[in-house]
């Protein structure tokens, strides 16, 4: 009982905040253009600006970890070859791409970091910044190449813009800027934190109602099977092999707690983005982040629990 009360202590301060956005947004309190400019102000600003504050106050080489890193970066590329390897049987190359980022590209930073939050404390934050700050290189790329090529002799999109805008990616601008701090110790001015400290401290709340009220509930027929795939795949099984991984290969505790957000994590709302910039499928791109957002009250909350239950976090 008291690792269940832990768990849901952990789980449902999160999600409510994405059902309560929901529930404003059918009582009209909240707009569909009101989500869509809350979450460009934190993909844009708030959300580099807490992950700057992060990585810069930071002793990078306290929280970096080689071996996790590895063991992320080996793992997300066996499953992207075989998200390829399966994608082989959609027929409709706009629909391939956004299958293969929608099983593999979790929202951590905006469902992961309140629940590591509420699970460790603020300061596990520093660790699960060190953990985005290396996987979004990785992310990017290979939403790149499942977006692009399998329909670039459909729509030819422009690659070259298109890699430029992803290197402009704010959150990478926001890593690379807080390195130097981070990899050196150089204090922030306070001027700079006690400025940044409000936007920071919005992300939060804001992505959690933006996401709620953008959910859509009205999905085409031929869309439910696609979907129900990047479900399975991105809630389920991929998830649970990955932590199983984690654990047999001996991570335990508040690494382990983080490893588990960023693999049940569903699939993220950048993933919209990427794929209406390269004109891919935003209707399914946008039904697989809706779903898998709901089915992660589930998995989430049966993964902490039966990893706390078991000792393991």
């Amino acid at each position: 009982m008291q690792n269940l009360l832990r768990t849901l202590m952990i789980v449902v301060p999160v999600f409510s905040l994405i059902f309560i956005g929901t529930a404003l947004r059918k009582t009209g309190l909240l707009s569909l253009d009101f989500s869509t400019c809350a979450s460009r102000i934190v993909y844009r600003v708030a959300l580099p600006v807490l992950i700057f504050l992060k990585i810069a106050q930071t002793d990078f080489f306290s929280f970096f970890n080689w071996q996790e890193m590895v063991f992320v970066y080996a793992a997300t590329s066996i499953l992207y070859v075989l998200l390829w390897i399966l994608s082989r049987c959609v027929s409709i190359p706009e629909d391939r791409g956004v299958l293969i980022q929608g099983s593999f590209r979790g929202n951590f930073a905006v469902i992961g970091f309140p629940l590591i939050a509420n699970a460790y404390g603020e300061p596990a934050l520093a660790r699960a910044a060190i953990v985005l700050a290396y996987i979004l290189p990785l992310y990017n790329g290979l939403s790149i190449l499942a977006l692009s090529l399998p329909a670039i002799h459909a729509f030819g999109p422009p690659m070259k813009k298109i890699a430029v805008s992803i290197l402009l990616n704010p959150l990478i601008l926001a890593v690379f800027a807080a390195l130097p701090f981070s990899l050196c110790s150089v204090p922030l001015p306070e001027i700079i934190t006690r400025t940044l400290n409000p936007l920071s401290a919005m992300v939060l709340p804001l992505a959690l109602l933006a996401l709620g009220g953008s959910l859509d509930f009205n999905i085409k027929r031929d869309e439910i099977r696609m979907t129900a795939v990047a479900v399975l795949l991105k809630n389920l099984i991929f998830p649970v092999l990955l932590t199983g991984s984690a654990v047999f290969l001996g991570f335990r505790n508040e690494s382990l707690g983080v490893l588990t957000m960023l693999f049940f994590a569903p699939t993220a709302l950048v993933s919209y983005v990427m794929t209406e910039s390269m004109g891919g499928n935003t209707r399914l791109a946008s039904h697989i982040i809706m779903i898998t957002t709901i089915f992660s009250v589930i998995t989430i909350t049966a993964s902490i629990y039966i990893l706390t239950f078991l000792g393991y976090i």
